[in-house]
């Protein structure tokens, strides 16, 4: 079976290929910025219309990984995800456009990073942490947690409160800023 690198370094080329803006968000940023943990989808905010399916599909096949441009347009008018399977391991992309505000920021402040020989577009530290809060589960807040602890020397503070307002997590972020700072301030 192929391992998750060898899947996203494909499915940047096909979307490169398809000439698609992209962010990598979710699991996946949450592994770079802060603690390993495993996850078998790979989350992609796309900038993309219905006029783009054909090309992205069949960029998408030509790296044998299964998507119909149906899905993608039926994706794309009900406003929600389309699935890409990997047919050489069981990774799977979960896709979606650009919908909302928050969307559009990921894909605004998306950082290029290296990976191996090339670069991927990975969601910034900064949303990152405000879409964990966002979404709030046990497990995203303490993705989260780790993002603020490894990056803090790396972040930019007041990015992350202005995102927090805009998005209505103000208060999730000094909690979040009080339990870890009070964690890192007592470790040897």
């Amino acid at each position: 079976m192929r391992d998750r690198a060898a899947v996203i370094r494909d499915a940047v080329r096909a979307l490169a290929t398809a000439r698609v803006r992209y962010v990598i968000v979710g699991g996946v940023g949450a592994n770079l910025y802060g603690r390993p943990r495993s996850t078998f989808d790979v989350d992609l905010i796309l900038a993309i219309s219905e006029d783009d399916a054909e090309r992205l599909a069949g960029a998408f096949r030509a790296r044998r990984f299964a998507v119909s441009p149906e899905d993608v347009r039926d994706a794309l008018r009900e406003r929600s995800h389309f699935t890409v399977h990997d047919l050489r391991s069981e990774y799977r992309l979960d896709c979606k456009g650009a919908y909302t505000a928050r969307e559009r920021v990921a894909l605004d402040l998306r950082r290029r990073v290296r990976a191996g020989r090339g670069y991927l577009y990975v969601d910034a530290p900064e949303d990152l942490i405000v879409a964990k809060l966002l979404f709030g589960s046990p497990q995203d807040v303490l993705d989260a947690e780790a993002v603020y602890a490894r990056q803090l020397p790396r972040l930019d503070l007041r990015r992350v409160a202005s995102l927090a307002r805009r998005f209505g997590v103000s208060e999730e972020w000094r909690a979040l800023r009080r339990r870890v700072d009070r964690i890192l301030r007592e470790a040897p």
